[in-house]
């Protein structure tokens, strides 16, 4: 690939990231197709970090903290994801239920067992960022699942990996929690074809547009003064506008990732009103 900037890869990863999850359900083809997304991205950020390093300690830090785990993150989390749903019972409810709480009970401990280092991200603290994020660090990584970064040092550091499982899990836990909703409350999930024929509108804008609405109505306690579940409203906007929004907490998620645009949708909404009242006073 002739990119020499990372965050261009970056970005058309996100972008092919979001038009596969955008048509397609959560699912073993959609998380496999996902996964080798993923491992493209991260080979082609890999041969420009190999081709022509940094130019800073402070670029190093910032490749490795902020814009890899982009990457790396969807990376494990597809590969999980593939895992879980393979392993998934064909049973019961509470027997489907029974394996996705043990799920969340090791994700639970690979968050104890990192609890200082999310604590550190979680603060913005940086002074410990030269030894967890630049390449020259050779010291023993505390934690047995980093061990990795002894074997390939050129494109790995002492906690990129950390970061990455602590966000991917982040992105498991939602998704746990949207199962286990449909296994508790199946009925606010069906979307018959007789409920969706009833409404003649569509929505064609993205799920992601949609997500940031849904959850800025629920924030500002405008329906129901705040009371209103957020799935049932979820599940509103989609028999209204025929449109399955699939795992739309996992969307929350990368929506509360952004570094920037975090409420893109609605900024595009508040100008677009704008423009119609100023066109309308200019008439």
């Amino acid at each position: 690939m002739n990119v020499t900037n990372p965050q261009q890869v970056i970005d058309d990863f996100e972008r092919l990231l979001r038009e596969l999850t955008e048509i397609r359900e959560l699912s073993l083809v959609t998380a496999e197709k996902a996964v080798n997304i993923c491992a493209l991205a991260l080979l082609d950020l890999r041969d420009i970090v190999l081709a022509r390093g940094f130019e800073t300690r402070e670029e190093e830090i910032h490749f490795f903290k902020h814009q890899k785990p982009r990457v790396y993150s969807k990376f494990i989390y597809y590969g999980k994801l593939f895992r879980i749903i393979c392993r998934r019972p064909v049973s019961t409810a509470e027997i489907q239920k029974k394996y996705f709480y043990q799920i969340l009970e090791t994700i639970d401990k690979y968050y104890n067992d990192n609890i200082e280092f999310f604590q550190y991200h979680k603060r913005g603290l940086t002074f410990l960022d030269d030894k967890f994020y630049t390449r020259d660090n050779t010291e023993i990584p505390p934690n047995p699942d980093n061990l990795h970064f002894l074997i390939d040092k050129s494109f790995t550091t002492m906690q990129d990996y950390t970061i990455s499982t602590l966000m991917a899990n982040e992105l498991l836990t939602e998704y746990i929690k949207t199962e286990l909703d449909r296994l508790d409350q199946p009925e606010l999930f069906q979307t018959s074809e007789d409920s969706r024929i009833e409404s003649v509108l569509t929505w064609t804008e993205s799920k992601t547009a949609m997500t940031e609405l849904i959850y800025a109505l629920h924030s500002s306690g405008a329906i129901n003064n705040g009371t209103a579940d957020i799935r049932e409203l979820a599940c509103i906007f989609e028999k209204a506008f025929n449109i399955s929004l699939g795992d739309f907490y996992r969307i929350f998620v990368e929506l509360r990732n952004r570094k920037i645009d975090r409420t893109k949708f609605l900024d595009t909404l508040k100008r677009s009103l704008l423009n119609r009242m100023d066109d309308a006073d200019a008439k």
